[in-house]
């Protein structure tokens, strides 16, 4: 019993130790107002502006009863909220925690975590989201036959629940004091810090992002082929109605799948490379952009 307790010790300072050394680091950032402001002014603006589109795109589908019953759509509010989620502790998160300046207290290694946990969580659930609307999209187009029993009312809501699902396991992983993907001031982005921990997290990270990727890639590779020999089967005059609704539903998720693997891509290239400042942040607006694409898709394409 003693060695336990005194394990738990060592393993509390540890950790205490971790936490204090991160915060001082952090605390060195000099705060530059020809920088620092203009970068807060514009993640706060992008962050209501972005919001509000998908806000937006999220009442359309809402008041609309042929859009919230279908599965596609559902996925696609789904991912919508996912996206909302993303933009709250991404762009409004970084333009705080970028006018607080250096990170001088403890409590600030927490709220910092807290908001890159919930990023996390809507990440994760976004991609899962998008897999699970490239999967749907395969699905309508091989075995349309099959939508109303694979892609029921019941079962939509059982794999967006487990879409979640994953994203809230992200959320407990990143909440581990010494697991730390954080808002670095001196790149205005999410970085993981460089430890252990972090590091199998990033590459478990990396993993299932590719995965995600290669995944829709199958799908729609396999979808495309499928249409475009529709397709030539027949005239340009006489393509029927459905298969020019299909291809229309094929752009817009395809469109989707490309901003997240993009994303995906200008992550992980600033996790694995020490990158000029700007880069990083260019990086992070692609993916506060892409985090609205959906809505505007949907509102500009329907």
């Amino acid at each position: 019993m003693l060695n336990v307790i005194l394990n738990n010790c060592v393993i509390t300072n540890s950790t205490s130790s971790h936490i204090e050394n991160i915060t001082a680091r952090l605390a060195r950032h000099k705060w530059s107002a020809a920088v620092d402001l203009p970068v807060c002014i514009f993640y706060l603006i992008a962050s209501v502006v972005l919001s509000a589109v998908d806000i937006f795109c999220a009442k359309i589908i809402l008041n609309e009863s042929s859009l919230k019953k279908s599965p596609y759509f559902r996925i696609v509010l789904s991912i919508t909220v996912s996206n909302i989620v993303q933009i709250l502790f991404n762009s409004t998160a970084g333009g705080v925690f970028t006018l607080m300046g250096a990170y001088d207290q403890r409590w600030t290694f927490w709220v910092n975590s807290t908001s890159s946990a919930f990023l996390g969580l809507g990440w994760s659930a976004c991609t899962a989201g998008t897999h699970l609307m490239a999967l749907n999209r395969f699905v309508h187009v091989y075995w349309p036959e099959k939508i109303p029993v694979l892609f029921s009312h019941v079962r939509t809501t059982f794999y967006i629940i487990c879409v979640w699902s994953i994203g809230l396991v992200w959320f407990g992983v990143l909440m581990h004091p010494l697991v730390n993907l954080l808002y670095n001031l001196d790149t205005y982005s999410f970085l993981y810090e460089k430890n252990s921990s972090s590091d199998i997290v990033l590459i478990a990270h990396t993993s299932f992002n590719v995965v995600n990727v290669i995944g829709m890639a199958i799908w729609y590779c396999l979808i495309y082929k499928k249409i475009r020999r529709q397709v030539q089967s027949m005239h340009d005059k006489n393509v029927s109605k459905d298969t020019r609704r299909e291809m229309k539903i094929l752009i817009q998720s395809v469109y989707l799948c490309s901003i997240v693997t993009i994303t995906i891509i200008t992550f992980n290239l600033c996790q694995y490379i020490s990158m000029p400042w700007y880069c990083s942040f260019g990086a992070n607006v692609i993916w506060l952009f892409g985090a609205s694409s959906d809505a505007l898709v949907l509102i500009f394409m329907n």
